[in-house]
């Protein structure tokens, strides 16, 4: 689906400032990127014998990484054959329906040694012998049975404990091993596990569980929240999610209709409420849909506005979750006009420098983010001077002349009631007027198109909560997440594929190395060897 079906996998360089967006602390993001940077990350994805494999071009003009082959499919296909080929095994058609932590219960832990030993076959005939009734009640206890074992899992969790409770007594009184006792240095921590389930009721264990199911993104796909609901219910907390890099639905200049209709060098921008000055997009294309805006340049920067619109008031009680998208009343369209309220913010707009920012939204409602576009990507002075140059040419002919399709001339020139003026016969308040809507026009957006259309989403589980060393939850040992479950996600660009690559790397490695305790579990692993499961 990326990139058009050809499938941008990296951008040519990043910027984390501006890149990449989050609610964490920057030092956080930083942190998880610092593990892998994008040099490294493109000599994996092309390197055939350590890598997956893929011949990569760069697209000079977007600046970003493609297939050689413009086929999103090889990517897929080589990186599935490079996991086969290192014996990762694929279950398709899986739904998840939960996961639990398992470990052994309270009792056991506190017990001696010998008591434990002692109770280790006993505790493997009584998980033989259980019936399926009291399986059936740890399987459906889900998150709120962390200390229930499934079938056949107790003996050899009793036995674990037992072996490490004997080396505890064999170290004491023996100095240095009853120091490295006494601190649990040399000691794995209490066994852990995880049991994945399955809705169609196959049960998975493992010891790392890496939590990688997307957000709510291309529903179509099969994505809808999974991740984030079984995350939340085992305690963590959810920095809530939102559509990211999704159209925005709003009234056209002069309330006409202007499906598709591109503009490929304009310059669009965000004021933040309280905001010292505004923030402007990376990207220059800018397309009129049926419901409002697209392109590179409204997506980049349409969070802005997609989290004031879902986020109550801080006074507010938190509001329950919006009805379906077919469902949901539309809103009613803004009264002011973009070009009007350009005009009204013509010197604030003026003053940080051709018309690209400039003060609060006139049309939008207290603590909206207000959106201005630039449709030439030049100064007000520069239009101004032209302006004044006493063409006989009307008004939507001139804009023509100087970069504007014809529809949108049109449409502005009408909105400014212009349509049938020459410029030389303009006076110093239309001028004016005009140069504030071809420099600071400010979209009116009442909606956005949700997750159906987004490209990402937006919120997760915050960094805070997560080792970023390792992505291993510091709430959860043993549990790992990646992707976006996690409150990161970046613009428009390979960006997101980049954010992809590097977590999920991370928290694979931290995996299989231990996770926050790899000294501890270091020899345990190297003796048992591991398993983990991705979902």
């Amino acid at each position: 689906m990326s990139g058009g079906s050809r499938c941008n996998v990296l951008p040519l360089e990043v910027d984390l400032a501006t890149d990449f967006f989050s609610d964490s602390a920057p030092s956080a993001v930083r942190a998880v990127f610092a593990s892998w940077n994008l040099e490294l990350c493109k000599a994996w994805l092309e390197d055939p014998y350590w890598g997956v494999g893929v011949d990569m071009t760069l697209e000079e003009e977007t600046k970003k990484w493609f297939p050689t082959s413009n086929n999103s499919k090889e990517v897929r296909d080589r990186l599935v054959a490079a996991c086969e080929a290192r014996g990762v095994r694929f279950i398709y058609n899986a739904s998840v329906e939960g996961f639990v932590r398992l470990q052994p219960p309270a009792q056991q832990q506190q017990q001696p040694a010998a008591d434990v030993a002692a109770a280790a076959p006993a505790a493997a005939a009584e998980a033989e012998g259980a019936d399926a009734a009291a399986a059936a009640d740890r399987r459906d206890s889900g998150a709120e049975a962390g200390t229930s074992q499934p079938e056949g899992l107790g003996a050899a969790v009793a036995a674990g404990d037992s072996q490490a409770n004997k080396r505890g007594k064999k170290g004491k009184g023996k100095g240095r091993g009853a120091a490295a006792g006494a601190a649990g240095d040399e000691l794995p921590p209490p066994p852990t596990k995880w049991l994945c389930k399955l809705k169609d009721g196959t049960e998975h264990v493992a010891d790392k569980l890496i939590v990688a199911t997307g957000g709510l993104s291309f529903p179509a796909v099969g994505t809808d929240g999974t991740g984030h609901r079984l995350l939340s219910r085992l305690g963590h907390s959810l920095r809530q999610p939102y559509a990211a890099l999704t159209p925005l639905v709003g009234r056209h200049p002069a309330g006409q209709q202007l499906a598709g209709v591109s503009m490929y060098d304009i310059e669009l921008s965000v004021q933040l409420p309280g905001a010292k000055k505004p923030r402007v997009s990376e990207r220059t294309a800018l397309l009129f849909t049926h419901k409002g805006y697209s392109g590179p340049a409204v997506l980049d920067l349409s969070h802005h506005a997609v989290k004031a619109l879902t986020s109550p008031p801080p006074s507010a009680p938190p509001l329950p979750p919006p009805p379906p998208a077919a469902a949901r009343p539309q809103a009613a369209p803004a009264a002011a006009s973009g070009a009007a309220a350009a005009a009204a913010a013509a010197p604030a707009a003026a003053a940080v420098g051709g018309g690209s920012g400039g003060g609060g939204g006139a049309y939008l409602g207290a603590g909206l983010p207000s959106l201005r576009v630039n449709w030439t990507h030049e100064p007000a002075a520069v239009w101004d001077e032209r302006l004044r140059a006493g063409s006989t040419a009307q008004v939507a002919n001139l804009l023509q002349r100087n970069g504007l399709k014809e529809r949108l001339a049109e449409a502005l020139a009408a909105e400014l009631g212009l349509s049938e003026r020459r410029v030389c016969d303009l006076r110093k308040q239309e001028r004016a007027a005009l140069v504030a809507a071809l420099t600071a026009y400010e979209l009116q957006y009442t909606g956005h198109e949700g997750y159906k259309k987004a490209e990402v989403t937006g919120g997760g589980v915050p960094l805070e909560e997560i080792n970023c060393a390792t992505m291993e939850s510091r709430m959860l040992p043993g549990l790992f997440l990646c992707g976006e479950c996690v409150d990161v996600f970046g613009r428009i660009g390979g960006f997101n594929f980049y954010w992809a690559w590097v977590s999920g790397r991370l928290a694979g490695v931290g995996a299989a190395q231990g996770g926050l305790h790899p000294q501890r579990r270091a020899k345990k692993q190297a003796a048992a060897g591991g398993s983990s499961a991705a979902v």
